[in-house]
């Protein structure tokens, strides 16, 4: 039997100096923590292979235990809640691009599985 559910995250970059972001993370208990990391890089605008066309390995550390989650683990296994400061872990070649959510690439509002919470700022000027 697969278990959906729905999370609220705060997700920020370790490499960057960006405020951490609230988010809604949709999906099933059975994924890995691999495909978690990638939902979120995505959410983030990085992309989802090096420019060799391998699959980046992005890696996620909760903040509240310190932890590194690891990437081959069930989201149903690790210690993840509600409400938690998750941090994204770049690797190299994950440069980033246009966010995903900003919309698809026919223009097309996209059908996200990472939605924001809050309404990102825009600057001024």
């Amino acid at each position: 039997m697969t278990v959906a559910f729905t999370l609220a995250l705060t997700v920020g970059e370790a490499s960057s100096a960006e405020a951490p972001e609230d988010v809604l993370v949709r999906g099933n208990a059975e994924q890995s923590v691999a495909e978690l990391a990638r939902r979120l890089a995505g959410y983030l605008g990085r992309p989802a292979m090096d420019a060799a066309g391998q699959p980046l390995g992005y890696g996620l550390r909760v903040e509240r235990t310190g932890e590194q989650l690891r990437p081959d683990a069930p989201l149903s296994s690790v210690d993840l809640l509600e409400g938690d400061l998750v941090m994204l872990l770049v690797p190299r070649g994950g440069e980033r691009r246009r966010p995903r959510w900003a919309e698809d690439a026919d223009g097309a509002p996209s059908s996200p599985t990472v939605i924001p919470l809050r309404r990102r700022a825009l600057p001024l000027g």
